[in-house]
């Protein structure tokens, strides 16, 4: 069952990544860049790790429904499997004791899930894609792929950028992105809205930030 149910998550990493291929085909035929750079992101995306403990989404092992993406978690060594929350978890994120997710079931809003008590809140009542955070508040794509950020509690929603965005990362007080109105060209922006500069002209498919990628 373990080793099915393992098989599954790569297998909807799998998935994924012929999406974003299938999705981006126009780009990817512009630019040259490692092919190999798609996978390996992606699963490393789904899997995140917490007091000796790796938490993941994946198909549960009776299923072959991408769409069901339940919430596991394992020991380090692979043992100790567990199935935590079942559901449609995507966009895996962690701040502090809380696990972030965009639970898909419930048309894919935000969803804190405390590891404590297994309790959960939802944040917002939109869709969201692309979690991130860092020490102050969460930032995510709506599905107009114009970001936000809020904090932890779901409050303060704060549009930063008005332009469309690919892709984007987080450097101390800026936030760098592919612009979708400006052929995805690399630009930044404070996280408070203000001073968003065109860096360069290339097509930017990947954003990494001191050793984090963008997603």
């Amino acid at each position: 069952m373990a080793g099915i149910t393992l098989w599954n998550y790569f297998s909807t990493c799998l998935t994924t990544v012929s999406g974003v291929f299938n999705a981006n085909a126009g780009i990817f035929g512009k630019v040259y860049f490692p092919r190999l750079i798609m996978p390996l992101t992606i699963v490393i995306s789904n899997l995140i790790s917490i007091r000796d403990w790796f938490y993941f989404c994946a198909c549960p092992a009776y299923t072959e429904n991408q769409h069901i993406r339940n919430l596991f978690k394992m020991k380090p060594d692979g043992s100790q499997m567990t199935l935590i929350r079942d559901g449609e978890v995507d966009n895996l994120n962690i701040a502090g004791n809380d696990l972030l997710f965009s639970d898909m079931s419930k048309n894919g809003i935000i969803i804190k899930w405390n590891l404590d008590d297994f309790s959960e809140t939802n944040l917002t009542s939109e869709p969201a894609k692309q979690i991130l955070v860092d020490e102050k508040a969460i930032y995510y794509l709506d599905k107009e792929d114009i970001l936000y950020s809020l904090d932890f509690s779901g409050d303060n929603k704060y549009q930063i950028c008005r332009d469309p965005i690919s892709i984007y990362n987080i450097s101390e007080d800026w936030i760098y992105f592919s612009n979708k109105k400006d052929h995805n060209y690399l630009y930044r922006i404070r996280k408070d809205g203000v001073n968003q500069t065109r860096i360069n002209q290339d097509v930017s498919l990947q954003i990494y930030v001191n050793g984090v990628r963008g997603l």
